[in-house]
């Protein structure tokens, strides 16, 4: 069985699926299990840094032919002032906590939730 219920209403539906399992309504292998709808507390991203290695645009053409075999080199390899680092921010994930029935949980998500957050609950 599954319900879909709003926040209001978590605790008086934990107590009926709490009578249900107790009357054997739904009998002690399968229990019940329903949707809620947590508040998210916080949203954290995750971020990682890459450095990157970028030829500087004004060494995007390559050299003409008689500028020597060093100069050839140095464009092809990206190297001295044909190149510069920059580092980036890559987010990784998000460390999201949200707060169902009066308790905190810590949960790592690859998207940003948003205000509030999806939860199944099963009851046994």
């Amino acid at each position: 069985m599954r319900v879909t219920i709003s926040p209001k209403a978590q605790s008086r539906s934990i107590r009926l699926a709490w009578l249900c399992c107790l009357a054997g309504a739904t009998g002690t292998a399968f229990g019940v299990e329903f949707e809620a709808e947590a508040d998210v507390v916080s949203v954290e991203p995750i971020i990682r840094y890459q450095t990157v290695t970028r030829r500087a645009e004004h060494c995007m053409s390559r050299p003409h032919r008689d500028a020597g075999l060093v100069a050839l080199l140095a464009w092809d390899l990206g190297a001295g002032e044909c190149s510069h680092r920059e580092q980036r921010e890559i987010i990784d994930g998000y460390r999201v906590t949200y707060e169902w029935a009066g308790h905190r949980y810590h949960q790592t998500m690859t998207d940003d939730p948003g205000s509030t957050l999806r939860v199944a609950i099963r009851v046994r």
